[in-house]
Formats: structure tokens, sequence, C-alpha cells
């Protein structure tokens, strides 16, 4: 699968080399202070291949030790068109390599995207609820021997993640132009972005998070969950770039923080010291501080109104508690082809211009 996408987008790349991008050069004076130029009123079509996931980390500071829960990864293929304020895709996931299955277990997903990006704030929402995970860093911290890493298919992790951005340089910047492709950034900019975000995030496992017969009761103690939640409402700052390399190369990074409050829960289980048996079980809840950490990059190429590039979106959230640190991760990276119908610098294309 690799190498077909690899084969389609180096021979998407050499047509585009062939091909002249028609930028309309009559009034030099105005284009000098074009910042970026609005592309929606023109249909972009894209196909794509992505791949999602959400995984959990969590650290015992006592111990040092560190477990890290990992779904079953996948490809997914997909096609979508934006127009105007409209866009609309939808995806299929491929088999999974069925060597990778022995090795990690099967996971059942659910993802849901939500993307609304405007010249002056960018909205983002995110519904995943995964099935069946395994433990990514066995080799370290369990001392595992074998390939087959060590599964839980009962284990269940969700998380709603809303936030939203203002871009305060707006005038200049364009993360459409980044992201969705239907505007040009002509000159490389970048703006301060700050908003709001509230992000839920759970996982359970009734028999308790490590609960495999080959995990030593001593790692299990040291990890002794069965469930837990942790829900933050809180505000964010950071910096977005667009870098534009020539005509026809661009990219992005965009980095912020935020912080707020956070209300925790979960469930636990008790061990014997002596006998290293469940003897208990017993729950806790705090109010605390919650953290999250958003990365956003792109890259790509574009000619003659055809693109092909990538789009990486992480959001990493932590908390906490006592002597755990909790920290679940999502992110997803596209690969994409895409193709805008219309004439470049029509009637209908906004310019947007310094002052």
């Amino acid at each position: 699968m690799k190498n077909i996408i690899f084969l389609i987008l180096t021979l998407v790349f050499f047509k585009l080399d062939a091909q002249e991008l028609s930028i309309d050069t009559s009034k030099k004076d105005t284009i000098k202070k074009e910042y970026y130029i609005d592309m929606s009123d023109q249909l972009l079509v894209k196909v794509f291949a992505s791949t999602s996931f959400l995984k959990l980390g969590i650290n015992n500071k006592i111990s040092q030790n560190k477990i890290e829960m990992a779904p079953l990864g996948m490809v997914n293929v997909g096609a979508a068109f934006n127009h105007k304020w409209l866009g609309i895709g939808a995806t299929l996931g491929l088999p999974s390599n069925d060597l990778e299955v022995a090795k990690k277990g099967k996971t059942t997903r659910l993802d849901l995207m939500l993307n609304i990006y405007n010249k002056r704030f960018v909205i983002d929402g995110f519904y995943q609820n995964y099935s069946g995970y395994h433990l990514s860093n066995a080799v370290n911290v369990a001392e595992w021997q074998s390939d087959t890493l060590p599964q839980f298919s009962n284990f269940r992790q969700e998380a709603l993640i809303i936030s939203g951005l203002y871009i305060v340089n707006h005038k200049k910047f364009s993360i459409k132009s980044a992201f969705v492709k239907n505007a040009i950034q002509l000159k490389s900019a970048g703006s301060i972005v700050a908003g709001f975000f509230f992000n839920y995030d759970a996982a359970r496992n009734s028999s308790g998070f490590l609960d495999n017969d080959s995990i030593k009761t001593e790692l299990k103690m040291d990890f002794p969950f069965t469930a837990y939640s942790a829900a933050t409402l809180g505000s964010s700052v950071g910096y977005s770039y667009n870098f534009v390399f020539s005509k026809y190369w661009y990219a992005n990074a965009t980095l912020s923080f935020g912080f707020g409050m956070n209300q925790f829960n979960a469930d636990t289980l008790g061990y014997s010291d002596s006998t290293q048996t469940i003897i208990s079980s017993g729950s806790k809840s705090k109010t605390l501080i919650g953290t999250q950490l958003l990365l956003r990059a792109s890259f790509g190429y574009e000619r003659n109104n055809m693109i092909i590039g990538f789009n990486y979106i992480g959001n990493m959230r932590g908390v906490t508690v006592d002597n755990y640190q909790f920290n679940p991760f999502s992110a997803n990276f596209r690969i994409f082809v895409a193709k805008r119908f219309g004439k470049f610098g029509s009637k209908k294309t906004k310019k947007v211009e310094d002052g």
C-alpha cells in the first residue's frame, strides 16, 4: 500500500512539474502587497490516505515505570471536496496486516472529525472511541521477550476534543492555505493564536488496565487502575507560521499550549503485599490543573491549481494526580492530492492586501 501511494504521488509530482502557475502579473504593484488569496469560490477536490490513533501513557513517578497503551494501526483512504463554506469527506478503512494483528491484537474504532476554518478563527472537534489495545513498550517496562505483545481486548479508550483558536494577524496570515488549501499564501507570515479548549478523556478495563496473566503482579500493582476519566476546560495561546519557500513550495508549523481546570475520577484495585492478589477496590475524585499541547504541521507542493502534500494534527493532554501522570494522545496524519476547478485569479477570487 505504501509503495502504491508513493508511486501515485511521484507521478503526480512530475506531472505538476511540467506545468506553469499562471498568475496575473499585470498589476505588479498590487501583487507585491498581497499576502494571501482566498480561493474558496472554486471547487476543491481531494483524494487522500490517512491514519488516526488514540494512545494513553501513564507514568508512575515513584517507581519510574511508564506504560504506553496503543491501538492497532490502520490506514484509511478517502475523498473530500470544499466549496465556499462547505466541506464534506468520507473515508474507508483498509484491511489490517495479519502479522500486525497477531502481534498487537485487533482494534475496533470510531473516528469522527469536524473542522471549521475561517480567516479569523479555526474550530476543531474530534470524537474517538477505540476498543482493543496492546502494551507498546512491553520490551522495556515488562522485560517482554516474545514478538507477540501483551494484548488487552477489553481495554477501551475514548476522547472528545473541542478547541477554537482566534487568528490575530488574519489580514496577512491564512491558516486555510496550510490545511484546507482553499487559499494560497503568497508571502511568508505568521500569527499569534489564542482561544479555548474542552477535553474529555476516559479509559476502562474492569479487570485492570494490565489484565494479562503474563504480566508480573509487581507491575500491575504500579498501575492498579480499572477506569479513569478526566475533563478539562481551559484557554490556550500559541503561534502559527506559514513558510513560502518559492512560488510552489509551502509549509506550516503551529504550536499552542493551554491549561485549565480538570475534574479527575478513577477506580482502582488494591493488592496484598504478601500474596500479591486483589483484596479490595477503591476510587478517587479530585479537581486539578489539566494541560494541552497542540501541534499542527503541513508541507506541500502546488502548481497550476494542483496540490500534493501532507497534514498533521497532534493533541496531547496531561493531568497529574498523586504520583501519577496521565497523558492521552490523539493524532491524525494525511497525505493527499488535490485539484481546484476554476481559473486562477478569476474575478471571484478574493485578494487580501496589507493594510
